[in-house]
């Protein structure tokens, strides 16, 4: 006994965790580790068969108002991306606007106007 103690230590030795879990030295037990991933794949394969049929048992009790759900939030992200863009459309248009501003007033403030924009009338600010 203390000889096969001796061994079964020695065996421990040379698994000094480098290998990652699950990993010895010499695997004699390869039957017991098959079993048990083949068990661990059955309860995953179960869990998602499982899962596929809570999917189509709701998708028959209550697919039109899912499907009229889904397409109402659908609509509504549209609406939201729609409105933003007309949004960055409007601060874009703005901000261009205030930098032909800016630049007129420069020119006003320097004194280098051309003759025809002392002409303007009505407060128009060209671009």
């Amino acid at each position: 006994m203390a000889r096969d103690r001796d061994r079964s230590d020695r065996r421990d030795d040379r698994d000094d965790g480098r290998r990652g879990a699950g990993h010895q030295f010499l695997d004699l037990e390869i039957s017991k580790v098959l079993a048990g991933d083949a068990a661990r794949l059955a309860r995953k394969a179960f869990a998602e068969l499982l899962v596929e049929r809570i999917k189509a048992h709701l998708a028959e009790e209550i697919g039109e108002r899912l499907d009229a759900l889904a397409q109402f939030a659908a609509e509504d992200l549209l609406s939201d991306i729609e409105t933003n863009l007309e949004i960055e459309r409007h601060i874009e248009t703005r901000k261009l606007l205030n930098e032909a501003q800016n630049l007129r007033i420069r020119s006003i403030l320097l004194g280098e106007e051309d003759d025809e924009e002392d002409g303007e009338k009505d407060g128009e600010i060209p671009f």
